[in-house]
């Protein structure tokens, strides 16, 4: 068997790898294993070595399934017999009606090819069992499933329109559109150019509202100038003023957080905060199939999150999800092609989880939920004090032998105004309160005249027996001089921190 294996040159199919869809990863297994059997002509050798040799390529994911079959001596050189305890075993619980219902709900994603769209609704077709009626039913679902309206208006216009003339129409205008994107660049870009060469020369010394950084200023004095766009990774202009709708896929680990929120839409999960990729993040390593990679464990995620070029090398299922977006709190958007449940397998325990699929290539995240079932993090409830220096939190703090030089403006009008009347009620209290912040050094007693009066306001507190004094000073402050400081932008704070180029987007 070996030999004429070898001397054909034909490899067997890889083991069955069982992921959560077991029945369609069985197909695809049992059509390869079919295909090789008939190349290397199985039929004709006798049925213990067919059977057998069934068994060493299935591989041994599938062996302790085998086992719990409990076949005859008979069965198991049986290999027909064999074939039809498995396919027992991986036959789905098909719902017919929810396929359906399936089928007729996929729409054409947004930077999806049509011959993707194409065999996305064939393969939830064959499901559907519309036997006869597949055509009729293929066809109706690319006029009300695909993404232009253009191209569905030919379609409705074609007379007598069958499944071959739609996939043809589609085609071809999907072919001809990027061809026209191609001229309208190109014309564009040179339209664009003589437009900014006539504005500086006419223009020079004026203020303009500036595209590239989103403030106003004169020519030649955009703060954006040669600085990198932590969404696009180009020099020139600044994330909030970035035109690019699509991520730049050569950019990793962008991806940090998500937050699924509640109260908003289903549609729409949104992000909240920024990764560099640093190499202090919490990993774990995941297992799917005979596969490995590591996925960061994210405790501010409320779902996970699976690039779509790792989703294809796991050979998982692209499923419909209710969550159409990733949106970051710049309101920029990350399309979620679908979702795709996995068994994967974490500290030898397997489980399955489902992923949000995107197209960019970021870091696979595991959210909060994920975690705690996993048990790869845990809830602290309790704080204890410290003991170390505890006096030093407690009571009421003061700085020692420290001056604090206050800057007047010039000829500044200091007022003095009446005092305020104190409640017969509680004057007792108040007294008390005043002389015990003059044991605390907060205040101290004035019996000489001062250029400034300030009222005295008294305010409740919750406890009866704690009124608190504040002294009104809105007229003393007005003659300060006041200290400007500079606010950092989160767009130009983020690349600080980070040696790697970033982007708003975080997942």
């Amino acid at each position: 068997m070996a030999t004429n294996d070898a001397v054909s040159g034909i490899k067997p199919p890889a083991n069955l790898q069982i992921d959560s869809d077991k029945s369609t990863c069985w197909k695809n297994w049992l059509q390869q294993f079919e295909w090789y059997a008939i190349a290397v002509q199985l039929d004709k050798k006798p049925a213990d070595v067919q059977a057998a040799t069934f068994m060493a390529v299935i591989g041994p994911e599938a062996i302790e399934i085998y086992n719990s079959f409990n076949l005859s001596d008979t069965e198991k050189k049986n290999l027909a017999a064999i074939k039809n305890r498995f396919k027992e075993y991986f036959a789905p619980k098909t719902n017919i009606s929810f396929e359906r219902y399936i089928f007729f709900k996929i729409e054409q994603n947004e930077d999806e090819y049509f011959n993707e769209f194409l065999t996305r609704i064939k393969t939830q077709a064959i499901k559907c069992e519309f036997d006869n009626l597949l055509d009729e039913m293929l066809k109706d679902k690319i006029v009300f499933g695909i993404r232009s309206n253009q191209v569905r208006e030919k379609l409705l216009t074609e007379d007598k329109l069958d499944l071959t003339k739609a996939i043809n129409i589609c085609k071809t205008s999907e072919q001809a559109s990027k061809q026209l994107d191609e001229f309208e660049s190109k014309n564009k870009t040179d339209k664009v150019l003589v437009v900014k060469n006539k504005s500086v020369k006419n223009k020079e010394n004026e203020n303009f509202d500036c595209k590239r950084c989103g403030s106003n200023h004169k020519r030649r004095e955009c703060p954006a100038f040669n600085k990198p766009c932590t969404k696009c990774n180009k020099n020139g202009h600044f994330a909030k003023m970035c035109r690019t709708k699509n991520y730049n896929p050569k950019l990793k680990n962008k991806v940090n957080t998500v937050e699924e929120m509640s109260d908003c839409s289903e549609d729409e999960v949104y992000i909240s905060a920024v990764s560099g990729g640093d190499k202090k993040d919490w990993t774990e390593t995941i297992q799917v199939g005979k596969i490995k990679f590591a996925a960061k464990l994210d405790t501010g995620a409320q779902c996970n999150v699976l690039p779509r070029h790792l989703m294809n090398k796991l050979k998982a299922s692209l499923k419909p999800s209710r969550t159409k977006n990733l949106i970051s709190y710049t309101e920029d958007k990350m399309a979620v092609l679908g979702e795709a449940e996995l068994l994967c397998k974490i500290k030898n325990e397997k489980r399955n989880i489902i992923f949000k699929i995107v197209k960019e290539k970021v870091t696979p995240i595991l959210g909060l939920d994920t975690c705690e079932k996993l048990e790869l993090i845990a809830r602290v409830k309790t704080l204890k004090e410290s003991e170390c220096k505890n006096d030093i939190f407690e009571g009421l703090g003061c700085y020692k032998n420290f001056e604090y030089d206050i800057d007047l403006i010039e000829n500044p009008r200091l007022e003095i105004r009446p005092s305020r009347r104190i409640p017969h009620a509680i004057r007792d209290e108040v007294r008390q309160e005043l002389d015990r912040m003059v044991k605390l050094d907060v205040i101290k007693p004035e019996t000489e005249p001062t250029p400034a009066v300030s009222p005295m306001v008294i305010v409740r507190q919750k406890d009866p027996q704690n009124a608190k004094e504040y002294s009104s000073r809105t007229s003393r402050y007005k003659q300060l001089f006041k200290k400007s400081t500079t606010t950092f932008l989160l767009e130009r704070t983020v690349p600080r921190h980070y040696k790697t180029s970033q982007n708003l987007l975080h997942l």
